[in-house]
């Protein structure tokens, strides 16, 4: 559970039960549970994958870590990450679209995350694209998605490199101010954009005050930034949960958001970066 980030695993199923709302999919047809356990097998293939690939440097800046602190082999993690992508593949009813978000995955743990602007592009582009993927599926037009995962990536971008200052020895606080009020503010925007924006874009407003006044409150150090990076990645489900109730699809909206508490409580024990 630690080295797949269990509390994460939440978020990538939370995407593909949104899409399917966005795009008019039955949200519990067999396809689009397949959609989301090819998605969350493949979000938990590139954690497990990305602990392999740094566990030389983990040693040094993250001991505490399963592979590092020697309660997982390194085979073990491979192979295990491996196994998660073929479950990945032999789940999805869109296997193509999948091997391509496959292939970034694996660019990203073992290449592309060495320039942290190119990682960072990386990992946006995944989670726009797993935003999309019921719509791929469905072989709708994409563009009443376009926005919505256009501004994810911007929203996964700016976490990303927020993530790679975590462990910097200081930072400037008017970069993490900038870092941390793209996220929010651009989904509250995204949000209102949507065929019935209120009350979902009156609560994503609120919610992006409350959280940026927090910000601005701080004094930002390692434990500040985990914090924050924390509560980002868990308002990626409030995004979506806020995205699903802009489309009148209620019931799902409130699954999406109820599911940040067992994800909350698993972050508690378990670190979500």
């Amino acid at each position: 559970m630690r080295l797949a980030r269990a509390g994460t695993l939440f978020s990538p199923a939370a995407d593909v039960l949104a899409g399917t709302c966005l795009v008019g999919l039955e949200s519990w047809g067999l396809s689009s549970i397949r959609i989301l356990v090819a998605s969350v097998l493949l979000y938990a293939a590139g954690m497990i994958l990305n602990d392999h690939a740094d566990r030389e440097q983990d040693a040094t800046t993250r001991p505490e870590r399963p592979i590092p602190a020697g309660q997982i082999s390194p085979s073990f993690a491979w192979i295990l990450g491996v196994a998660c992508l073929v479950g990945c593949i032999a789940t999805s009813p869109i296997r193509t679209y999948h091997g391509a978000m496959i292939l970034l995955v694996l660019g990203y743990d073992y290449i592309l995350k060495s320039s942290t602007p190119l990682g960072a592009v990386t990992m946006g582009c995944l989670r726009g694209m797993n935003l999309l993927s019921p719509a791929v599926f469905a072989g709708s037009e994409l563009g009443q998605l376009i926005v919505p995962s256009a501004v994810y990536a911007i929203y996964i971008v700016s976490v990303t490199l927020l993530g790679a200052l975590e462990d910097a020895p200081r930072v400037q606080r008017r970069v993490v101010l900038g870092l941390i009020s793209i996220p929010p503010l651009s989904a509250s925007l995204a949000i209102y954009a949507q065929p019935s924006p209120w009350p979902a874009a009156g609560i994503a407003f609120g919610l992006s005050a409350v959280f940026l006044l927090w910000g601005r409150q701080q004094v930002w150090k390692t434990e500040t930034m985990r914090a924050a990076m924390t509560w980002l990645l868990l308002g990626t489900m409030i995004y979506t949960g806020l995205l699903a109730m802009s489309h009148d699809r209620l019931f799902e909206a409130l699954i999406i958001l109820a599911a940040i508490m067992p994800a909350r409580l698993i972050a508690r024990r378990i670190s979500l970066t």
